[in-house]
Order: C-alpha cells, then structure tokens, then sequence
C-alpha cells in the first residue's frame, strides 16, 4: 500500500473520530478573519457527520484538533450553490454571509470536482471543403464525403491536486491535417482554483520558445487567458459550469 493511501485512510479515520465526538451537538462557531484563513473568500475544510440539506458541519483544515463549525446552507442550497454532495472526510470550500457568519452562501466539494471532465465537440466544415471535393472529383457525393468526416472528439480538463490541471484532448486543438474540416480551436489549461464561488481556469504563464530548436528554452507567456466560471452542478459524475452566460456540460472520463 502507498504511503500516501496509508495517509489518507488514517486522515479519514481521524476526522470520523473528531467529528463522532461532536455529532449529537456541533458548536455553531462564528468565523472571524482572526482565527480562520480565509483564502480567496473562501474557508477550507474537511466534512463532518450531520452534513445535509440545511447544515454543513465541518473543520477548518488550519484547526484540525479544534471544534467543528456548524454552518446554516439552507437559503445556498435552494438556489443551488451547494455543488457537491458532502461525505465525511471531503475537503470542501466555504463563502461565507457577510452579515452573519454561521451562514455559508456557497459550499464546494473539492474532492468530488477534481478528476477527468470532458464533452464532445464536433469540427466544422472549412469554407472551401465543398469546392475541393469537386475539383478532385466532379462526381462526388460531396454530403456524403462532408458527413464522414463528422466526427466527435472529446475534449475537455482534468484537475489535480495543488492546483495542477491539464487539458485534456489538446490534439484536436485547432487540428488543420483534415482538409475538410476542422476541430475549434480551445485552450490549454495548467492550473486552477477556487476564489469567492467561482473556478479560475489559467493557462502556462510560461511556453516553450518557438524559436529555440531544441526545444527547451522557455519564455513568458504574453497571451496567458484566465478564465473565470460559475460552478453550476457537480454530480459523481456530471459536470456543469457556465462561463460568459454560457453552460457547458461535461462527464467524468475514466
């Protein structure tokens, strides 16, 4: 067994056995800045019994050996800002009401979000694709050659822990070897994380020089995108999140 599994079964069993000594009364605790970090907007910790559809019982992940908090997700839950159902052990994110602090505006499940998550894209046609076909042969079923070619690609993300990501897909980005048709363009993303209820996807803040034939120079990356997004739904297996107003759904790859 791995020294990490090894880790994570004894961390849970902790947990279990703090959160056991609280479970008939969870202290409801006021958040002050002082004594819990409060990073991005957003306090960090691990999930406890008692955790439902009006209450997220939990401990701050800089206070481990302390009480758990007890927090009121009730009015979060009924518009949705609960992503992620809660299991003893989860590491989750919690915003909490600015005007009273035993109340969490949004709760994240941080573990259940990490993973593979992809969806199908389809190409597009190219602009002269048709004109092609005819001019190599002008007896060509010209929708038939166009549909073959129609293809899905799955495209999408994977997070990792410490804020590692990777895009997933990344040969298919902007793929121009097909004559006739073409897969979007997309973005290649290197980190994440989680500020104020939203998911900030980044790109590389450095790339490999163009110019250095071997390869191994790099420089700054003038045209990194940062790409902000509301966290609509999080299943075991289902992703949703909505960027510029647009939601986009994805499942968990394997």
């Amino acid at each position: 067994m791995k020294t990490s599994s090894i880790y994570t079964i004894f961390l849970s069993i902790f947990i279990m056995i703090a959160c056991g000594k609280q479970e008939k009364k969870p202290e409801t605790v006021t958040a002050k800045k002082n004594d819990i970090e409060i990073k991005d907007g957003m306090i960090y910790g691990l999930a406890c019994e008692g955790c439902n559809d009006t209450f997220v019982v939990m401990i701050p992940t800089d206070n481990l050996e302390g009480k758990p908090m007890k927090l009121n997700v009730l009015h979060a839950f009924k518009k949705r800002k609960v992503i992620g159902k809660l299991e003893p052990g989860d590491w989750c994110a919690v915003m909490l009401n600015e005007k009273d602090k035993t109340v969490a505006d949004i709760v994240i499940n941080m573990d259940l979000i990490k993973g593979k998550w992809v969806h199908q894209v389809m190409p597009e046609e190219k602009e002269n694709a048709r004109a092609m076909i005819m001019l190599e042969d002008p007896d060509a079923n010209v929708d038939s050659i166009i549909r073959s070619y129609m293809q899905p690609v799955e495209r999408g993300f994977q997070l990792m822990r410490r804020g590692r990501a990777a895009t997933v897909g990344t040969n298919f980005l902007g793929n121009d070897d097909n004559p006739y048709v073409s897969y979007p363009a997309g973005s290649n993303y290197a980190s994440w994380k989680v500020a104020f209820g939203q998911i900030i996807f980044s790109e590389a803040d450095s790339i490999i020089d163009p110019n250095d034939p071997n390869m191994l120079r790099k420089i700054a990356n003038t045209n990194c995108e940062r790409d902000t997004c509301d966290l609509v739904m999080l299943l075991k297996d289902s992703l949703q999140i909505s960027y510029k107003g647009k939601i986009s759904s994805y499942y968990r790859a394997q």
